[in-house]
C-alpha cells in the first residue's frame, strides 16, 4: 500500500484576492507547495481559513494512499 503523502504550503494573500475564490464558479485552487509540486484542492477545504484580512500562514495538507484530502491544517 502506499503510504499517505504530505505537502505543505506557505500562503499569504489578501482579502481582496481571496474575494476571487468566493465569485465565479471556482471549485479547485491550484497550490504549489514549498518544494514546487502543484497541488489541486477543492476551495472549500480553504474557505475556512479566510479571514476580513485575509489568508496568511503555513499550511499542512495530507493525501490518502488513494489521493483523497485526510487533513489540511493551518499550522502556522
Amino acid at each position: 500500500m502506499k503510504p499517505n503523502t504530505e505537502y505543505f504550503f506557505t500562503l499569504n494573500a489578501n482579502y481582496n484576492e481571496c474575494l476571487r475564490l468566493y465569485s465565479g464558479n471556482h471549485k479547485n485552487v491550484i497550490l504549489i507547495d514549498e518544494s514546487g509540486i502543484k497541488v489541486s484542492i477543492p476551495v472549500h477545504n480553504i474557505k475556512p481559513f479566510i479571514t476580513r484580512t485575509g489568508i496568511k500562514g503555513r499550511f499542512h495538507l495530507t493525501l490518502t494512499h488513494q489521493q483523497k484530502i485526510q487533513e489540511f491544517t493551518q499550522i502556522t
